[in-house]
């Protein structure tokens, strides 16, 4: 009898012991487990540009005992768009309702015991066709190839070279800015570089600190080292302006004709000899939606025109620049300066030679 009395007490037991070791549930050590799982994502990674309705997910989940459930939120959303109870912890989400831009990604992971991890989160920027969402990466590299013009605009196939970008972060205090990136760009045939100083501000647009300065810069470079003038120009004190303006104030797309300027009010002056140039310079919102196919890979762009007026007496010349740019990969992916004859009174014309840059691949 007693023995029965026994068995009926501990059978639930080994009953219970046996369901709880079939479900993956471990029972506390020494009684109790107050270690928190830990959690972290994989993919996305922080500020990842995500296109399409839907969203990958995968992230790790660790614990001292056993993982069995994660939860996947959106934003600020308390309930869960995903629940996963078991590895490989992964999951396809929906992120159709999201606006275009900045959102985040959360994972909570739980154990066996009942003990909660720490939310991890990330940001992400979500793509739609048609906007422009303009992230600079610290660290990414763009590489293109690289033509000169000739008078017609047609590319010189024998001044072929690779053309290189990266962006990296730079410190403190730049006109205002304490967000900013060195665009740092190497020539592979001279093996010179230039560095422009830019940022992307709220609505996604791109500005650039001294644009002016470096483009008269670049224009008379080769004017010095062709004897055309004796040195090179003092310039006036750098500021921020437009680079890529293609959203308004509330960061929506604009239509395509907005015009902004580049330079200061008067320009930036020039001494060739007895006789000064001015040179002015503003950019132009063209157009959206030249798809460029880079290494199979479809790429939608914003074109902008930066035109180059130098005024010599009242005598202009005009030096288009197209630019175009994408989000995906947030880099510039085609630039086409144009072979212009420029004419100084008394002096003659002499050639501003053109040139050409497309992207080829990037990381």
């Amino acid at each position: 009898m007693k023995k029965f009395r026994l068995f009926s007490i501990l059978l639930p037991v080994f009953l219970i012991a046996a369901c709880s070791d079939d479900t993956g549930v471990d029972p506390p050590v020494n009684g109790s487990d107050t270690e928190k799982p830990f959690v972290e994502f994989v993919s996305p990674t922080n500020d990842q540009q995500v296109a399409g309705d839907e969203m990958d997910v995968i992230v790790n989940a660790t614990d001292n005992h056993t993982v069995v459930k994660v939860e996947i939120y959106l934003n600020t959303q308390p309930v869960p768009v995903a629940t996963m109870t078991e590895p490989p912890w992964t999951a396809t989400i929906d992120i159709s309702a999201l606006p275009a831009g900045l959102n985040s990604i959360s994972a909570k992971a739980w154990d066996s015991t009942g003990n909660a991890s720490d939310r991890a989160t990330v940001s992400f920027f979500r793509q739609l066709p048609g906007t422009f969402r303009f992230i600079f990466t610290s660290g990414a590299e763009f590489t293109y190839d690289r033509w000169d013009l000739l008078a017609d605009n047609v590319v010189d196939e024998s001044t072929r070279r690779n053309y290189y970008s990266r962006f990296e972060q730079g410190s403190g205090d730049v006109g205002g800015h304490s967000v900013w990136y060195r665009m740092i760009s190497t020539d592979a045939m001279s093996n010179r570089s230039d560095t422009m100083i830019a940022h992307s501000n709220a609505q996604y647009n791109i500005l650039v600190y001294g644009l002016a300065n470096e483009l008269v810069r670049r224009f008379t470079r080769p004017l010095v080292e062709q004897g055309f003038l004796p040195t090179a120009p003092e310039l006036p004190a750098p500021h921020w302006s437009y680079l890529v303006k293609v959203n308004d104030d509330n960061g929506e797309t604009m239509d395509p004709g907005e015009t902004w300027d580049i330079t200061a009010a008067g320009g930036i002056s020039i001494p060739f000899g007895m006789i000064n140039a001015t040179i002015t310079m503003d950019g132009t919102y063209v157009d959206r939606g030249s798809i460029i196919i880079v290494n199979g890979k479809e790429i939608y762009t914003w074109e902008i025109l930066i035109n180059v007026v130098i005024d010599f007496l009242g005598n202009q010349s005009t030096v288009p620049v197209h630019l175009w740019f994408s989000d995906d990969p947030s880099g510039q992916i085609m630039l086409q300066q144009e072979t212009t004859m420029v004419t100084i009174p008394l002096v003659g014309e002499f050639p501003v030679p053109g040139d050409q840059q497309v992207l080829l691949s990037w990381k």
